[in-house]
């Protein structure tokens, strides 16, 4: 008696595991195909620019606040082209965002951060500088809270130190 019960409790647990494990991947699946069809509706019309690297945020139960709304989605395309900077990488992250029916309109979000990465010999550029030097650094402000700071240093193009 007590084998069998131990078999009928192994058993159903053997169920609850694949029907867990299922829906994980179901959930997975579906994901990949919503960040897949954002992915396409955001693409940057710029030729030799790729496709975005589009993340869904949430877990196989948090990824939609409702029917049309995701959690968060995390954006980064790599070489968009940027007058006098060449070509640079944009991160963005939205939070609480709406997706039209169908998954072909623009998306509004709640919150949005967007980042833009620019490497030293582009700044460099921009500024007129060679071998520039990026440093950042967060300084007490006067006004009170923290200052965001930047120091840029390099030779000045057209010279010869």
């Amino acid at each position: 008696m007590h084998m069998r019960a131990s078999r009928i409790a192994a058993a159903a647990l053997a169920v609850v595991a694949a029907v867990a494990g299922g829906a994980f991947v179901v959930d997975a699946v579906a994901a990949s195909r919503v960040e897949a069809d954002l992915s396409a509706v955001i693409r940057p019309p710029t030729p030799g620019v790729p496709d975005p690297a589009v993340t869904v945020g949430g877990g196989p139960t948090g990824r939609w606040n409702d029917d049309d709304r995701l959690a968060s989605v995390s954006v980064r395309v790599d070489g968009v082209p940027r007058p006098g900077l060449g070509p640079v990488t944009v991160e963005a992250r939205a939070v609480d965002v709406s997706v039209p029916p169908g998954r072909t309109g623009p998306l509004t979000a709640e919150e949005t951060t967007v980042s833009v990465l620019v490497t030293g010999d582009a700044l460099g550029r921009a500024l007129g500088l060679r071998d520039a030097l990026v440093a950042a650094a967060d300084d007490p402000s006067l006004a009170g809270g923290t200052e965001h700071r930047a120091r840029v240093t390099g030779t000045p193009l057209g010279t010869d130190t």
